[in-house]
């Protein structure tokens, strides 16, 4: 309907691009013809105006403010930013507008049909139409203006030498650019004051958990180091809060394990916060994977319910103590295989679930 189109063009965030009209017309493109020179005029144009348009000297600088509730938060000002990608396999002989409007929920379909309209969308740096049927190796490119969410402006350095760096992430702050986040992320934030630095992922922690993150300052680290975590030389702990009275050792899966936590944590746990006798439990159950493009995972007794699932997971689990007043227990959690999302799963299938989890709430 063009009206509804009309209507609805003034409030949908599509760039004003001074070189929209630049852009060869799907008609032109079609009937351009090899050419030796890899990038005609229209294109080496258009693929210019991208290169201006990402340009870092394009992101203006980070400010600081604080919340309602007195946290210093990094507030990023929008930015414009190239989404350059090749289309996956399952999107092949199928219509552009069909393929983003079904894999790409941030905007609806109208958006896109006037994004492609408007060249914000471009086929292999040409402008396109909404009925282009794609084809392996297209390569798509989409300019956006980029709103991130602000994150927590304060991480502490626990530890840095020539070989790692090692941080207490904080809440509420992803390690890498994913999603929403892109300069509002660990990694970027830790290296606009180590510019000349090369930083590597050798483990990771959900964005809403907080705690030790250890950063290689090269692929050999980063490597060994990922190794050793994978082979369980490296233990990772992590101290819960949740809802209820943790009683677990009557339910399914739950078996009482040897071990307690780790020596050092075993210590402070006992004499900080704990005067009962601490007893751990293994719990054995089978994830699975409900969405896999939201990323929603869950606990099933289901042989198979999508290919390569569900898979086996194993965690120890030691409860510290029950605080009766405010209804929630402190529990220690050691994931003994490395699913997404594995302890928040398990401890909602479990009947608990952690304070403040809204994916993965009690029961």
């Amino acid at each position: 309907n063009n009206n509804n189109n009309n209507n609805n063009n003034n409030l949908l965030p599509i760039p004003d691009l001074a070189f929209e009209t630049s852009l060869p017309s799907p008609r032109a493109s079609k009937k351009l013809k090899p050419n030796p020179n890899p990038n005609p005029p229209e294109v080496a144009s258009y693929l210019t105006s991208i290169a201006y348009l990402s340009s870092p000297s394009r992101v203006p600088p980070p400010s600081h403010h604080l919340s309602p509730s007195g946290i210093p938060l990094l507030h990023q000002p929008p930015y414009p930013y190239v989404h350059t990608t090749r289309v996956p396999s399952r999107w092949l002989n199928k219509p552009l507008l069909q393929n983003l409007a079904a894999n790409f929920k941030t905007y609806p379909e109208i958006y896109y049909r006037q994004a492609i309209e408007k060249g914000i969308v471009t086929m292999n740096d040409r402008k396109t139409e909404t009925g282009t049927l794609v084809k392996s190796n297209d390569l798509l490119r989409h300019v956006v203006h980029r709103h991130e969410p602000p994150v927590p402006s304060t991480i502490p350095i626990i530890h840095e030498d020539s070989e790692i760096i090692v941080v207490d992430k904080p809440c509420g702050l992803p390690v890498h650019p994913c999603g929403s986040y892109n300069h509002n992320s660990l990694l970027p934030l830790l290296l606009t004051s180590r510019p000349s630095t090369s930083l590597h992922t050798i483990h990771r922690l959900d964005r809403l958990t907080s705690g030790v993150v250890i950063i290689g300052k090269s692929s050999s680290t980063s490597s060994k180091l990922s190794s050793l975590i994978r082979s369980s030389k490296i233990n990772k702990h992590y101290i819960l809060n949740v809802k209820g009275d943790f009683n677990i050792t009557s339910l399914p899966g739950v078996t009482p394990h040897p071990g307690l936590p780790c020596p050092t944590l075993k210590t402070f746990l006992t004499s900080t916060l704990s005067s009962t006798p601490l007893t751990s439990y293994t719990v054995s159950l089978n994830q699975t994977c409900l969405d896999p493009k939201k990323g929603v995972y869950s606990i099933t007794s289901s042989p198979s319910v999508s290919p390569g699932w569900p898979k086996k997971t194993l965690t120890k689990l030691t409860k510290i103590r029950y605080d009766s007043s405010a209804d929630t227990s402190l529990v220690v959690a050691e994931p003994l295989t490395g699913r997404t999302h594995q302890i928040r799963v398990v401890v909602s299938h479990l009947g608990f679930g952690v304070v403040g989890d809204v994916c993965y709430p009690r029961g």
